[in-house]
């Protein structure tokens, strides 16, 4: 017998079962709590017998006799429902959870089954068994197993000593495994191996306890011969919605932590880590109980919470604003909640890390990052594990990529082995973070990993591995870092490109949340000053909070089942359509208060105009109202009254023919296939589109890809083009529209390329019907700036992307995430393609390029295929003299994203223009201003936006008003992100001048002054 046969053998002896359960179940479509578990169909059930679908949830009943017990025999029940469960006890308290066999997961690392639950001490023989379950009829990553069964449902006794031999072998035969063939201690492992293969033929009570003298005696020995340590910390990486919809994700995390303080009772080393405030936001209202000994666990020392933002948040398509307000609340939560300031951002799955999150994180007072992603990478390894991390203005943050290249380790010697071996600066380091246990669905680390690590103790022979929290781990690895190499902007990860695209609608909700929400907090802050109406912060709060849960790596990416983006876009229309509702009542207050009143309709002549600037520039632009074309002119951040309804309004001058559009600075033309062949700037006589080729041209290619990525190949291969079917051209006030619909198969794109008078902007207003499947659509403008760059948007700023190949780090930056634009430009001129809910863009050989639309699989089985449906978006071309700071690029791209706010209302023969916030140089941005998070303080955030230093100020109307007593209005203070104090600002003849360095974000707090 071979020791693979006798491990087996032990394997199957650690259970026997004596008794079978009376197995009854109550299924609903939905959860039901445990006061309602007698709801629903009832079944009594044996082995074999289907109990639910897929995402059916049923209250199982488990009834039984405890046995005759025998020497070192534990009773235990086994329980397999080939689906997830949450034992509780019969007030419902949640007890332990447990996981089905036939559970998908990456077997290399381990198994996922939990199946057995240990009776709780003292018990006695005959005592009645009587235990319920809450059960989720899916698997660990949301597939229906066996049809749904009963797999198991035993009473069975188990031989600790077998279970203790059987770890030890398991462990001693992966050690092997490990070690050189000719090494010394191998050949002992060998020796011992097979004596215990001799001496467990009948795994008689003799053979048991001479194994467990030998085992005993070969582990006593010293086997510490290292000077690598590894930290270990318990994970379960947790999806707040992947491939189950995020109701299942509340109940897993009960499941999850249930299993931990279990396991904790039995080994008292372990230590745990939790991340995401909204997990345990919802633990702390389903499951109070968990939650109250959760707070008790970190009390202790034994549960270690980590990252500071509300969710592992994606951070390339989160605007800036919004990943401020991921670590804002993150941190105001582990503060508030558990006494914690978290300075380590847990981020171990996202698809890439935007160059502006090292800056965000210093001013949250967040040192460390910590990821393991970047191992993914198709084309190039990341060269480092640990390294200072440089964002786009030179802020840097410690970061460790963790060298076993995965959250779900399986705590064996492989996993120190490959820690060791794989770590890039052992010259610089000696130590490294393990993170272990079964994630992406939950369950969490099981005893097995327990186990193994209690040897790993004891055998310390590739490193000196030690429980303990990552702040721990920090800590020493921190006086280690000052020869740690250098990275210098995004970390790039070289695949999932497709995530910038896939599920265009979700991206278009997230977008418009955002901008409303600025919108919003804005006009709160001027009803707060103007009206004393208290701030909305609850209402906000709340809105913000769903809209970052919803940023989650998993949703806004695209990468989740349907059932997630169908539930997530009925959630997104009831926020928007509340949040247009708050910003209307706020203005509608603020009217009332300077004696005018909103007109909901109007059918006269008899109405005056209100227009508001959410910008912090002052802005031209025309407004429709009431059958009414306006050229309106507004302060930067504030608002005009227009006794007539319009301002001075010039005449719009145009020509056109079938194929022609050009107003006084653009001549656009069009091939017969309803492409541009050009875009000619006439006021500076310069051809944008590359000769010869076509602009705006629909592309439709191949893509057998998934949500995540598309094909690498695709460009190489045959491609379709839609049919250009009608084209009509019309003048709209200021606006000469060309509109042209195009068919392809079952679908239709119909778009109207709008040229406004006086602009060098064109817009392309799209809509599309899609019905076909395996597609990715997109357009490209082939430009004639010679550049060797191109530079995007990217949160509080921008950076660089390759428009050439000339290295493999170059060609696998072939799909870019920009946010609201990408330019390429050089000293003379530029172009940019601006968007309003877009982020897949590629430059290569100075092609604008967008990605509009991904028809894949979803994840899971028959969903169906994404961006399926319509489609409502705009995108478009802007050109300008010199580089895109001075070309008004970045200004262009937020007027695009925040159109004027007009408002009829009562006629009145006063003209009132008035900037209510504003900067000396436009470059410097305000991006935000909000009220205080703990005080009515207003807080105004700005960032630099040309990526170089400026020398300007900044200045608020309520900087204007008188000092009374000689003592001053209102208070400056420079503060960081959380809004906490950093230095006093001087306020000089009502304004604060500021020397602001590159992509530098600047946040001001001002406090109003009793008098």
């Amino acid at each position: 017998m071979t020791i693979l046969e006798t491990l087996s053998i032990l394997k199957d002896s650690i259970y026997t079962v004596v008794g079978e359960l009376k197995a009854e179940v109550w299924v609903n479509s939905e959860p039901v709590p445990f006061r309602k578990r007698f709801s629903g169909e009832h079944k009594t059930l044996s082995e074999g017998d289907k109990w639910g679908s897929l995402f059916d949830c049923g209250w199982f009943h488990f009834t039984g006799q405890i046995p005759v017990i025998r020497n070192q025999n534990v009773p235990v029940l086994l329980l397999d429902v080939n689906g997830e469960l949450l034992m509780v006890d019969n007030e419902g308290k949640a007890l332990r959870g447990l996981t089905s066999k036939s559970s998908t997961f990456d077997r290399t690392l381990g198994e996922p089954v939990k199946r057995v639950f240990y009776l709780p001490a003292p018990f006695e023989v005959d005592d009645v068994i009587d235990y319920w379950a809450d059960a989720s009829c899916n698997d660990l990553f949301g597939e229906l197993k066996e049809n749904g069964t009963l797999k198991q449902a035993d009473i069975a006794l188990c031989r600790e000593d077998i279970r203790h031999i059987y770890y030890d072998i398991d462990f001693l035969i992966n050690m092997s495994a490990e070690l050189p063939k000719g090494d010394q201690l191998n050949k002992r492992i060998v020796e011992v191996l097979e004596r215990l293969t001799s001496v467990l033929v009948d795994l008689t009570d003799t053979g048991i306890h001479k194994s467990i003298s030998i085992l005993e005696n070969f582990f006593n020995k010293n086997y510490t011969c290292t000077d690598f340590f590894v930290s270990a910390i318990g994970h379960s990486h947790l999806d707040l919605a992947w491939l189950w919809p995020i109701r299942e994700t509340r109940r897993k995390i009960a499941r999850t932590l249930s299993t931990v303080f279990e396991l904790m009772e039995r080994y008292p080393d372990y230590v745990y880590g939790i991340s995401q405030p909204q997990l345990l936001t919802w633990l702390s209202i389903d499951y109070p109980d968990l939650y109250i000994r959760l707070k008790q666990m970190v009390k202790e020392g034994r549960i270690e919470a980590l990252g500071a933002m509300w969710v592992e948040s994606d951070t390339n398509l989160p605007s800036g604003e919004s990943l401020v307000r991921q670590i804002l609340y993150g941190v105001k939560f582990w503060k508030e909640e558990f006494g914690l300031e978290l300075n380590n951002l847990w981020l171990p799955d996202v698809f890439g890390y935007s160059g502006a999150l090292p800056q965000i994180l210093k001013l949250t007072d967040v040192e460390f990052f910590t990821t393991m992603k970047l191992s993914w990478n198709s084309v190039n390894r990341f060269p480092f594990n640990s390294f200072q991390w440089k964002g786009i203005d030179g802020s840097t943050v410690l970061a460790h990529m963790l060298p076993e290249e995965t959250y779900n380790g399986p705590a064996s010697p492989g996993s120190v082995f490959k820690i060791v071996d794989n770590y890039q600066e052992k010259k610089n380091s000696n130590h490294a973070l393990m993170v272990f246990g079964i994630g992406d669905g939950g369950g969490g680390p099981g005893a097995e990993h327990l186990e193994r690590l209690h040897r790993l103790k004891r055998m310390q022979i590739k490193a000196k591995v030690t429980q303990e929290k990552v702040s721990d781990f920090f800590h020493e690895w921190k006086s280690q870092s000052g020869n740690f190499p250098i990275w210098e902007g995004e970390l790039y990860l070289e695949k999932h490109q497709g995530t910038y695209t896939t599920e265009g609608l979700s991206k278009w909700y997230n977008r418009k949340m955002e901008s409303k929400l600025r919108e919003l907090e804005f006009v709160s802050v001027l009803e707060l000053l103007y009206t004393n109406k208290k701030y909305p912060a609850d209402t906000i709060e709340k809105i913000w909070k769903e809209v970052l849960l919803y940023q989650f790596h998993d949703i806004l990416p695209g990468s989740s089942i349907k059932r997630v983006y169908d539930e997530s876009w009925e959630r997104y229309g009831i926020l928007l359509s509340a949040t247009d509702g708050y910003i209307h009542s706020s203005v509608e207050a603020l009217i009332n208060s300077v004696d005018y009143t909103i007109l909901e309709k109007c059918y006269s002549e008899e109405f005056s105009i209100m227009a508001l600037n959410t910008l912090s520039w002052e802005r031209t632009e025309w407004a429709f109202i009431n059958d009414r074309w306006a050229l309106i002119t507004i302060p930067s951040m504030g608002y005009v009254v227009l006794p007539d309804g319009r301002d001075e309004s010039p005449e719009c001058e145009f020509s056109w023919d079938s194929s022609t559009m050009e107003n006084k600075k653009i001549r656009l033309q069009f091939n017969s296939d309803g492409s541009l062949c050009s875009f000619f700037d006439k006021e500076h006589l310069y051809e944008v589109l590359k000769k010869g080729r076509k602009g705006n041209q629909f592309a439709i290619f191949c893509d057998t890809g998934d949500a995540w990525d598309f094909p690498e190949d695709y460009r190489v291969k045959d491609l379709d083009r839609f049919t250009f079917s009608e084209s009509t051209i019309e003048i709209s006030g200021p606006e000469l529209i060309n509109h042209q619909v195009y068919e392809y198969r079952e679908s239709i794109l119909r778009q109207d390329i709008v040229l406004t008078a006086e602009s060098r902007r064109i817009d392309f207003r799209t809509r599309i019907s899609w019905s076909n499947s395996g597609k990715m659509v997109r357009t490209s403008f082939p430009v004639n700036i010679p550049s060797g760059i191109a530079m995007c948007e990217i949160q509080f700023g921008a950076k660089e992307c390759p428009v050439h190949s000339d290295n493999s780090w170059e060609e696998a930056k072939d799909e870019i995430a920009a946010q609201k634009w990408i330019d390429i430009s050089n000293d003379e001129y530029g172009a940019a393609l601006l968007n309003d809910s877009k982020y897949g863009h590629r430059v290569k050989d100075r092609v604008l390029d967008l990605c509009l639309l991904r028809s894949v699989p979803y994840p899971g089985p028959g969903s169906g295929f994404t961006d399926i449906g319509e489609h409502n978006f705009v995108y478009s071309l802007f050109c300008h003299p010199g580089g895109y700071s001075e070309g008004g690029v970045v200004q262009a791209a937020y007027e695009l994203n925040s159109p004027l706010t007009v408002y009829q209302i009562q006629k009145t023969e006063k003209k009132i223009n008035k900037s209510l916030f504003s900067t000396g140089d436009s470059s410097l941005v305000i991006s935000t201003i909000k009220k205080a998070e703990k005080s009515d303080a207003v807080v105004v955030r700005l960032y630099e936006a040309s990526g170089k230093r400026i020398s300007t100020w900044f200045t608020a109307d309520i900087l204007q008003t008188e000092s009374t007593a000689g003592n001053p209005s209102v208070d400056a203070d420079l503060v960081n992100l959380l809004e906490d104090f950093q230095q006093k600002l001087i306020i000089e003849n009502c304004r604060i001048n500021l020397i602001v360095k590159p992509y530098e974000i600047i946040t001001i707090k001002l406090r109003r002054n009793p008098f």
